[in-house]
């Protein structure tokens, strides 16, 4: 599993498709640690628009499965995490969805 993550809220409709992808910039150890303890298992495929069409994702590049958090839990431990403006800009983002959407996060 890689250090670099990709936050993708999904909307409430159940769909898997996600409308955006944020990545987060600033690699960080601690944050990498915590968020693979306490994240769930996704136990179905996310999808997006790539340069093949829509593509099924179950699994991150390294074959490990996706992995998830709801906003509400996720948005603390990015806050004590974002140390870049960019970053902090995600946080606001995933700050302001409803608690209990789902954010899958993708590690690569």
């Amino acid at each position: 599993m890689g250090l670099d993550l990709t936050l993708i809220p999904l909307p409430h409709d159940f769909s898997q498709l996600a409308f955006t992808r944020m990545s987060w910039v600033v690699r960080n150890t601690q944050l990498f640690e915590i968020l693979r303890e306490v994240a769930f298992p996704f136990n179905k495929s996310v999808s997006w628009y790539d340069d093949d069409g829509l593509t099924d994702y179950t699994a991150d590049p390294y074959g490990e499965q996706l992995t998830w958090m709801p906003a509400g839990v996720i948005a603390p431990y990015l806050k004590t995490y974002a140390s870049c403006e960019w970053d902090r800009a995600i946080h606001a983002f995933i700050d302001n969805l409803d608690s209990d959407t789902r954010v899958v996060l993708w590690w690569c």
